[in-house]
């Protein structure tokens, strides 16, 4: 009589995937790939794949092939992990038909991609007479910010407008930082840090604002708050529209990993230039 003796499987699968990746933050779909072979089989033959650890609940494993996702991509300025550190720690257990199991502890990191700027701002119609003793405010309200979430070490490097309808030359003025810039081209300065720079074609000059390095939002707030259009022609400047549009705003974080520095903006005053005040039009303070 022959006798079959049978040896059971007491042997674990065998890890042969990493132990720790890095993914960019928003990444979405397989963030980590686990694969496990069991007694010499081919990756993933007969595995059961389960996940524990501390941060298991952030993540789904598909049970047959390893592939793990985020359950909601991740966000680098609000991490979700339990150290708060961006540093994912899970444990993926590979289990094989004779549920024998084996274990691994994976760290994966979530690096940072720079997100675009942000300008808002309120924006106004004023009214500029001629021989007025200051400019007229454009701005009010203004909040910008390296990202939709505050970025930790960046700051705004370069803000750009364009004011159109320009029509008497040196006498056009943009006020920044309480100082009167000709809308002229060629114009460059640099007023308590902030440069500036100044090129016009036909009638609409475009400015480049470069703040002072390191910059506090509160300061680019502020800035952009104390933007002013003034006329200093008093005998006969051209009565009309200047229209002054924000048109990009820029930080320093860079494009390494598809990230974005730069955001296109369109918020336009429009200063209009008169021999006269309308009753109840908004005119620049200290005039009477």
């Amino acid at each position: 009589e022959n006798v079959t003796l049978v040896v059971p499987d007491t042997t674990p699968p065998v890890f042969s995937s990493g132990t720790a990746v890095s993914v960019l933050e928003g990444a979405s779909g397989t963030v980590y790939d686990a694969q496990a072979t069991d007694a010499g089989g081919a990756a993933d033959a007969g595995i059961t794949y389960s996940l524990g650890g501390t941060d298991a609940a952030r993540f789904s494993i598909d049970p047959g092939t390893g592939a793990v996702s985020f359950v909601s991509s991740p966000d680098f300025e609000a991490p979700a992990d339990a150290g708060t550190n961006n540093v994912y720690n899970i444990t993926v257990t590979a289990t094989d038909a004779s549920d024998n199991a084996a274990s691994q502890d994976v760290a994966i990191t979530v690096t940072d991609v720079n997100e675009a700027p942000t300008l808002q701002a309120s924006t106004s119609t004023p009214v500029f007479v001629v021989a007025i003793p200051t400019g007229v405010d454009l701005f009010s309200s203004v909040s910008a910010n390296t990202g939709p979430i505050t970025e930790a070490g960046q700051s705004i490097t370069q803000i750009q407008l364009s004011v159109s309808g320009l029509a008497d030359g040196a006498d056009e003025k943009l006020v920044i930082g309480g100082t009167s810039v000709a809308l002229t081209h060629g114009t460059t300065g640099t007023v308590s840090g902030v440069g500036y720079s100044v090129s016009v074609a036909g009638s609409t000059a475009t400015v480049t604002i470069t703040p002072a390095a390191g910059s506090s939002l509160a300061a680019i707030n502020s800035l952009v708050d104390g933007l002013q259009y003034r006329n200093t022609d008093t005998t006969s400047p051209t009565v009309g529209d200047r229209v002054i549009t924000l048109t990009s705003i820029k930080d320093n974080g860079g494009v390494l990993n598809s990230g974005v520095d730069e955001t296109t903006l369109s918020l336009s005053s429009t200063a209009k230039v008169q021999f006269l005040v309308s009753e109840g039009a908004p005119v620049a303070s200290g005039w009477t």
